[in-house]
């Protein structure tokens, strides 16, 4: 993902996961607040917080962060049904 595509989807994010403060445990809590936006059927705003889950994930080397989002990111456009999309690259 590149800093502008980055930029955009932390600005899209609600504010509390605007102000919340990045360390090494909060890509695992953005995962978990994804899969509870995925089971609400707002697969957009999941895909924002994946993103920044890897992006936190890869910036402390954590890959296992990185894979999992990554994983994830793939199944909520596929739910939302845009298969090619949940199937192509992050």
């Amino acid at each position: 993902m590149d800093n502008n595509a980055l930029q955009q989807t932390r600005q899209a994010l609600p504010r509390s996961h605007r102000r919340r403060r990045f360390h090494s445990e909060s890509g695992w809590l953005l995962v978990a607040d994804a899969y509870l936006l995925i089971a609400s059927a707002d697969y957009d705003a999941a895909v924002q917080l994946l993103a920044c889950a890897a992006e936190d994930g890869s910036r402390h080397h954590q890959t296992d962060i990185v894979a999992f989002a990554t994983m994830i990111w793939g199944r909520a456009p596929i739910k939302a049904g845009r298969l090619k999309e949940g199937l192509g690259p992050p």
